[in-house]
């Protein structure tokens, strides 16, 4: 069943909520009521990568699950994510049923995209369910006028309904890390090549191929305001810490890039409330800092692997990573085994293994199951500018950017 591209009233409020972990400052970005899915203005070119997607999986793994699109005309905004969100229930009900028959009758998980080191999701990466409209040539200038956004709202009357990847955390933390040190497409202007060529030139993304494009991170609940550093392009409210976009531009170079990371990962200091402190939980945030450095450059590995063997063109496109900055839940799910009163490892509940020979058991059985805490997400987003370019070879200008990023959490990990 293909994603509809549904009808929305200009004269109608929506029946939606603000997007409340934006790390990156883009206006109009909205979620369904529920959290789970979010909304975003775009171009009709995303529209078209999302859904040519299903063309290539392995990359597909790593974008946010695609939705479908709403367009400016005759329903409410809600009326047409419930229709999306029942239109996915089904789809995910059917595909939940054929998983589990076949892994029932192999005795094991199915086999994914081959992902460096084994790479195990532990959270839902779904398919696209869009077909592939025939890609518009888009036409070329370089002399026609631009103006900055500035960060505001795109003018479009088209929104691309995405799967949320901060849903499902109690606390998200959030960075943005704007890939490329070139930023503009080939049908961008003169003018607006020199602008961003000038954002590249200042910022690690002209000598590391990313940037930081915004983060947002839990200092914690009760923390006085007045108490948390305050660096210029940040602000502190409800308990997170907010580095806006002109943040990675104007206060990171490549000598402090590593002390941004580590700011990102802050959350992972924090003690649980039932913590009495001492050496004890000094060497669990160590080893909750190493869990998810692992995993994030695990991630960031996988999605290296994978543009390695596609052709593409991606202008200023991002990696999103999530992570769980909550200290109390972090301490209800990650296990901490213990001999002789010292921390000896760390890891995360994975999935029961599915081993029944009913599968109808084993379907009820998921039912009834209380949804996973996540602990991690990391997902390609932002294809405005973004093409498949068979006979091109690998995008390097981004490659150039992941590899920086992984070689950043190897660094960090080898000093944790």
């Amino acid at each position: 069943m293909n994603p509809p591209t549904q009808q929305l009233n200009g004269a109608s409020r929506p029946d939606t909520i603000p997007y409340a972990h934006g790390a990156a400052g883009h206006q109009g970005i909205s979620t369904s009521t529920d959290g789970t899915l979010l909304i975003k203005p775009c171009t009709q070119a995303e529209i078209s990568f999302y859904e040519s997607a299903k063309f290539h999986p392995a990359f597909q793994t790593h974008m946010p699950v695609y939705m479908g699109s709403l367009r400016l005309g005759d329903e409410t905004i809600q009326q047409q994510v419930s229709a999306l969100q029942t239109q996915q229930r089904g789809e995910d009900d059917a595909s939940h049923a054929t998983s589990v028959a076949t892994q029932s009758r192999s005795g094991g998980a199915g086999v994914g995209a081959p992902k460096p080191g084994g790479l195990d999701r532990s959270h839902r990466r779904g398919t696209s369910m869009g077909h592939i409209v025939s890609e518009p040539r888009i036409a070329r200038s370089a002399t026609k006028e631009w103006t900055p956004s500035g960060g505001a709202k795109l003018s479009s009357n088209l929104s691309i309904v995405l799967s949320n990847a901060t849903a499902g955390f109690t606390r998200p933390n959030v960075i943005d890390l704007k890939l490329g040190s070139r930023l503009w497409d080939d049908d961008a202007p003169m003018n607006k090549r020199a602008k961003l060529d000038e954002v590249a030139g200042s910022s690690t993304s002209g000598s590391l191929g990313f940037r930081i494009a915004g983060m947002k991170v839990f200092v914690g609940e009760d923390v006085e305001e007045e108490n948390v550093s305050r660096e210029v392009n940040t602000e502190v409210h409800d308990g997170y810490k907010t580095y806006d976009k002109f943040y990675g531009r104007s206060n990171i170079n490549d000598d402090n890039l590593q002390s941004a990371f580590d700011a990102f990962l802050h959350s992972l200091s924090l003690a649980p409330t039932s913590s009495t402190g001492g050496e004890k939980e000094q060497r669990k945030a160590r080893l909750r800092r190493k869990l998810m450095l692992e995993r994030l450059q695990r991630e960031v590995s996988s999605i290296e692997y994978v543009l390695e063997n596609e052709e593409s063109r991606m202008y200023s496109a991002s990696i999103l990573m999530v992570y769980e900055g909550d200290p109390d839940t972090l301490d209800s799910v990650v296990k901490y085994n213990e001999e002789d009163g010292k921390v000896m490892d760390i890891e995360a509940e994975e999935p029961r293994a599915i081993d029944a020979e009913d599968d109808e058991e084993v379907l009820d059985d998921d039912e009834d199951e209380e949804p996973r805490q996540k602990l991690h997400e990391v997902a390609m987003i932002d294809f405005a500018h973004a093409h498949w370019t068979p006979g091109q070879g690998p995008d390097e200008n981004v490659l150039q950017g992941i590899r920086s990023i992984k070689r950043i959490l190897e660094q960090l990990l080898a000093a944790t």
